[in-house]
């Protein structure tokens, strides 16, 4: 499973995805690669002077993030834009077709700003440049999401 969440207004990423990793190894083996990195050197051709930072989802597990994410309200807009939807992949690393929701999806809740001057959009906070670089870590766990 990988997703990268869409700005829809502005067709982009916007900055962050989600990997749900088959075994604790392969993990592991990621943060070690990514974390803390340079990402002109992880992403080549990207001209930005932010840093990677891996840490744990706070959603867990393959199946939950998949039942979450197809009866969230941004499967109203993904579900119109192929590209757009997660990548899943059987065990046999085949790509699989994303379920489409089994009711009705609510709307999206708009982006509204909160005291400290971040975008907050359906309870997750956008973090500056400067707080980026600030929060380092991921903690000890080594759950599957990350």
């Amino acid at each position: 499973f990988v997703y990268l969440p869409i700005d829809f207004k502005n067709r982009c990423n916007v900055g962050y995805g989600f990997i749900n990793f088959r075994n604790p190894e392969a993990c592991d083996e990621f943060v070690i690669k990514f974390n803390g990195v340079d990402v002109r050197k992880c992403l080549p051709g990207l001209n930005s002077r932010k840093v990677a930072e891996v840490t744990p989802a706070r959603v867990q597990g393959l199946d939950e993030n998949v039942r979450r994410l197809r009866n969230g309200p941004v499967m109203n807009e993904l579900v119109q834009h192929p590209d757009w939807m997660p990548l899943l992949l059987g065990d046999d690393g085949e790509e699989r077709a994303f379920p489409v929701p089994d009711q009705p999806c609510p709307p999206v809740k708009p982006r509204r700003r909160n005291n400290g001057g971040r975008e907050e959009h359906g309870g997750a906070v956008e973090r500056s440049e400067r707080e980026e670089r600030s929060h380092r870590g991921g903690g000890g766990s080594r759950n599957r999401d990350w």
